[in-house]
């Protein structure tokens, strides 16, 4: 297994780090995203599709399930938030990707994901003299997320990055020609960007 982890202190910083992995993924490739309300799933999918060239709004599919972008290559950014699991169209389309690229939110209601697959996980840090603090709090109803997607009344322990926690974002994937390994750590490099480090191969 190959690993990443970056830490984000900005909305700025996961939009940097989308479009590095953007740079350097090899489709067709599932991306599943996973972490509480307002940890900046949706952040990194608009950073993803900038760096793939699309130039349009990406917000949140949540009440639509999915939406549908352009770029280099086809984007399809999903939201399984609403969903007890993946149906079988989903799971028809994930089979059926050959050139594109699908970006699922909330990826852990799906039971089994593609072969060509990269999951990241965010989690919240702790501050200065503060417990970390990682148990997600996933009880909030999805009609607190309204149609733009942004987040209405959150429960408590839902994130925002204005509660001015930085996000630990764990990028992991098995399959080596999934991601230029090289090419994202120049992309990052670049960037400026410290905080990736790698703790598996």
């Amino acid at each position: 297994m190959r690993e990443r982890v970056w830490v984000s202190r900005s909305e700025a910083e996961t939009l940097r780090l989308g479009q590095c992995l953007a740079e350097a993924v090899l489709p067709p490739v599932w991306i599943g995203l996973d972490g509480a309300l307002g940890a900046g799933k949706t952040r990194f999918v608009q950073g993803f599709a900038a760096g793939m060239g699309f130039s349009g709004r990406v917000q949140s599919p949540t009440f639509v399930i999915e939406n549908r972008y352009g770029g280099r290559v086809p984007l399809q950014h999903q939201d399984l938030y609403r969903l007890a699991r993946p149906d079988d169209e989903i799971l028809a389309g994930w089979d059926e990707n050959e050139s594109g690229v699908i970006l699922v939110e909330w990826a852990r209601r799906a039971e089994t994901v593609p072969d060509r697959a990269i999951s990241i996980r965010i989690e919240r840090l702790a501050t200065e003299n503060e417990e970390p603090d990682i148990a997600f709090d996933d009880s909030a109803e999805p009609d607190e997320i309204d149609p733009d997607g942004s987040i209405g009344t959150r429960t408590e322990g839902d994130l925002d990055f204005s509660d001015l926690h930085p996000r630990r974002f764990f990028v992991t994937w098995t399959s080596a020609d999934v991601v230029n390994t090289k090419q994202l750590d120049a992309a990052v490099a670049d960037g400026k960007s410290t905080g990736w480090r790698s703790d598996h191969g």
